[in-house]
């Protein structure tokens, strides 16, 4: 694998079949003889995030692969490398003039594409864990009582965020800047988006995109603690943008301008899973699924 050697695949932490994607635990260490971190010295993120168990090979750690299948390359050349020669079939069904068959096309066109944290922490593993999960109504009495002081005593690692905003790292990818000091952002394309095969021609495309085919919005609760928005297109369903995981950031603008505190008396729904410490607190409070609002 070049910059990783796979000791050990372990768990299965999530797999959807519509979006064709699998998250696995897995043991690994890293390549010293690759490329990657060339240069650097081992960070002192890197090193707190080592669990370094006593049972582990030397320099083994945990690490968590992001797994999906790639879409299909519609141009000639990619028609040309999915129907071929080399293309075999495997008959699954057949009635008349229909049948189901397991097409096995060219290599070329079988790559998955794959993410990698590495190494990866136990909250890591938790995040990412399919857990079943409660919608919880946060009244502003929950926040200030409950949600607050949670993320108060909790240390979230977002040295990858300042590593961004500093231009330490992935300033190659960067669409937009705002330099303004008080309000400036950067524009960055998510991991999902697979830069290689995205053309001049398809960014020029992309920034042609009509506002009112752009969905805008925040998470709540949000993956990492930094004020962020999504950027999407319509026809693109990403993970977290259903209404009890998407606010939308017309609305968010629209609420605030009629009233600046909105938020401080807004009874925000969200879901929270059950193996999340935050979790924990509501149901040791005894409000999950219940709000000033709602009747239990």
């Amino acid at each position: 694998m070049g910059q990783f050697k796979f000791i050990q695949a372990g768990e299965v932490l999530k797999t959807d079949a519509q979006t064709k994607s699998l998250v696995i635990h897995a043991k690994a260490k890293r390549d010293v003889s690759s490329a990657h971190h060339a240069g650097e010295d081992a960070s002192d993120a890197d090193r707190d995030w080592s669990r370094n168990q006593d049972d582990d090979e030397p320099g083994e750690d945990d690490a968590i692969l992001f797994l999906e299948k790639t879409p299909f390359n519609t141009n000639s050349t990619g028609l040309a490398e999915l129907i071929s020669a080399d293309t075999s079939l495997e008959q699954v069904f057949n009635n008349d003039i229909y049948g189901t068959y397991a097409s096995h096309p060219s290599k070329a066109v079988n790559s998955v594409k794959t993410v990698i944290i590495f190494p990866a922490t136990a909250k890591h593993l938790e995040k990412y864990h399919l857990h079943d999960g409660d919608v919880i109504y946060e009244t502003p009495e929950d926040y200030e009582n409950i949600t607050l002081p949670y993320l108060q005593s909790s240390t979230f690692n977002i040295q990858w965020i300042y590593n961004i905003l500093e231009k330490k790292k992935e300033s190659e990818f960067i669409i937009y800047e705002d330099a303004d000091p008080v309000n400036g952002y950067i524009l960055l394309p998510d991991l999902k988006w697979d830069k290689k095969k995205t053309s001049l021609k398809a960014i020029e495309e992309k920034y042609g995109i009509k506002s009112s085919k752009i969905r805008a919005y925040f998470h709540y609760q949000p993956s990492f603690y930094h004020l962020h928005v999504h950027f999407n297109h319509i026809k693109n369903i990403a993970a977290g943008s259903n209404v009890l995981g998407a606010h939308l950031l017309s609305d968010v603008i629209n609420n605030i301008e009629m009233q600046s505190d909105y938020y401080k008396r807004k009874t925000l729904a969200f879901v929270s899973r059950e193996n999340t410490e935050l979790h924990k607190l509501y149901k040791m409070a005894d409000r999950i699924g219940k709000s000033a609002d709602l009747k239990p």
